[in-house]
């Protein structure tokens, strides 16, 4: 349930709330489920922007995260109310924290779901690159946005400003990103050609 609702918001994404009661009422489900899978999606949702400025970063600067020595995000209160966890043991927890999604982001250029993996919320170089995050919140930073400012430790400081994170009302998926996170999503359920033949069944509705 989580990760279909999780496509509906990216689908057709929306800021208002109107689609989550017809999402529901087409996919029923135990009130604990789906307030597990709201709380989860609330949570992915609210670290979106600081992934995008970290992706973002390392790609203009062609970063490994070896080099950082700090980074710090200026994020709105929601941020650290759903996704302040600051040492995830599992990947599930990972996605409750944003200091974890910022450093993987920034090794790994992805926060895919492989991203937030057991094996990655254990991995020395990434914990040790999520012990560097830190988060302030600024009431002026608006739902969809984060300012990330990175310190090398050659001394550059290296900053992005993110006013509308991709998945967002705003800045919506493009076709091509959500190919790739369906096929990133079945790679380990389905063979390469049958999501192929998924996908382009479903561009054809």
């Amino acid at each position: 349930a989580a990760v279909q609702y999780l496509f509906a918001h990216e689908i057709q994404p929306s800021d208002t709330g109107a689609g989550d009661e017809a999402f529901w009422d087409l996919h029923m489900a135990k009130k604990g489920a789906r307030a597990f899978a709201e709380d989860l999606i609330k949570g992915v949702l609210a670290h979106l922007p600081a992934i995008d400025g970290c992706i973002q970063l390392k790609k203009e600067h062609r970063l490994t995260g070896m080099e950082i020595e700090s980074v710090h995000l200026t994020v709105p209160h929601l941020v650290l109310e759903l996704t302040g966890k600051r040492t995830p043991q599992v990947g599930l927890e990972g996605k409750f924290s944003v200091f974890y999604a910022a450093a993987v982001a920034l090794m790994q250029g992805a926060a895919g779901e492989k991203q937030f993996s057991d094996k990655l919320a254990k991995d020395p170089t990434v914990v040790a690159l999520r012990d560097k995050v830190t988060a302030t919140v600024d009431p002026a930073i608006g739902p969809e946005q984060v300012r990330v400012v990175l310190t090398t430790k050659d001394g550059r400081k290296l900053e992005k400003f993110v006013q509308d994170a991709i998945g967002s009302v705003k800045k919506p998926m493009s076709d091509a990103a959500l190919e790739a996170k369906f096929s990133d999503l079945a790679d380990d359920v389905i063979p390469a050609a049958k999501a192929r033949k998924v996908m382009d069944l479903c561009w054809g509705v």
